[in-house]
C-alpha cells in the first residue's frame, strides 16, 4: 500500500467518523418516521463502511485518524444553534447535506495526489432524490441556501484550480461562479429577499469584474451578463417570473 492510498484511507476513516457522529446527533430530533428510518439506514452503511476501513488499517498496522478537534467543535456548535434556532425536520436535512457536499467538493485533490485512477463499468453509490430532498426546496429560503452552498464550492474549487496551474479548469470555474451569481443576485433582487448579506455582495463584485470569454460562458449568459452590467433593473423586470418563488 502507497503512502497516498495511505492517506486516503485515513481520511475515509476520519470523514466516516464525522458522518455517524453527526448521524447520531439528529436522530432523536427528527419527527418524520420516514427520514429518520433513512438516516438509521445511512447511519448503519457508514458504520460497515468504517468497519472495513478499520480492518485495512489494522491489516497494514497503521493508526486510525481521528477527526480534528476543531472540526468537530464547530460542527456540533453550528448543528446545535441551527436546531435551536429552527427544530424542524428541513434544517436537519439541510445540515445533513452541507455535511456531504464537504466530502464531495473535496474529491478533485484527491484526483490531484493519486498516482494512478480506476474506472469501474459498473453502479458501486445511489443518490436519493425525492421530493423534499433540499435540492429540491421549493420555498426562497431553502433554495437559497442550495444556491449559496453552490458558489462556495465553485469559490473553493477554483483556488485549487488556479494554486496547482490548470489554466483550462480554473476558466472554465470562473466562467460558472459569473452564472451561479448572476442567478443568485436575480433570486435575491425577485423575490424581494431584505438580508442580502455577504455573499449577495461578494457575487455583485464577482459581476462588476466580469472578463470571461464567449466560449467559456456561452452566447446567451455573456450577454445576460452584460445587460446586467449595463441595465440591471431591465433585466431583472424580463425575467422577474423566471426567479420568483410564488
Amino acid at each position: 500500500m502507497n503512502n497516498d492510498t495511505i492517506l486516503l484511507l485515513k481520511e475515509c476513516d476520519s470523514g466516516l467518523k464525522m458522518a455517524i457522529s453527526s448521524l447520531d446527533e439528529v436522530l432523536d430530533v427528527i419527527k418524520n418516521q420516514k427520514f429518520k428510518e433513512i438516516c438509521i439506514t445511512s447511519k448503519n452503511k457508514h458504520q460497515t463502511l468504517k468497519n472495513e476501513v478499520d480492518h485495512l488499517l489494522k491489516e497494514h498496522h497503521l493508526q486510525e485518524k481521528e477527526p480534528s478537534l476543531l472540526a468537530k467543535s464547530m460542527s456540533w456548535l453550528k448543528m446545535n444553534f441551527k436546531i435551536q434556532m429552527n427544530e424542524d425536520d428541513q434544517t436537519i436535512a439541510s445540515l445533513l447535506f452541507e455535511g456531504c457536499s464537504m466530502g464531495i467538493e473535496t474529491l478533485y485533490k484527491y484526483f490531484e495526489a493519486a498516482v494512478s485512477i480506476v474506472v469501474l463499468d459498473e453502479v458501486l453509490y445511489f443518490y436519493r432524490e425525492t421530493e423534499n430532498s433540499v435540492l429540491n426546496a421549493t420555498n426562497v429560503q431553502g433554495r437559497l441556501e442550495v444556491m449559496k452552498d453552490d458558489i462556495t464550492s465553485i469559490v473553493h474549487q477554483m483556488t485549487f484550480f488556479r494554486d496547482n496551474g490548470y489554466t483550462e479548469a480554473y476558466r472554465r470555474g470562473r466562467a460558472f461562479l459569473y452564472r451561479q451569481a448572476l442567478y443568485f443576485v436575480m433570486f435575491v433582487r425577485a423575490n424581494d429577499l431584505s438580508d442580502e448579506g455577504e455573499q449577495y455582495n461578494y457575487c455583485l463584485r464577482v459581476l462588476t469584474s466580469f472578463k470571461s470569454e464567449i466560449k467559456y460562458v456561452g452566447l446567451k449568459w455573456y450577454v445576460a451578463i452584460k445587460l446586467y452590467q449595463l441595465v440591471p433593473n431591465l433585466l431583472l423586470a424580463c425575467s422577474k417570473n423566471k426567479f420568483k418563488v410564488y
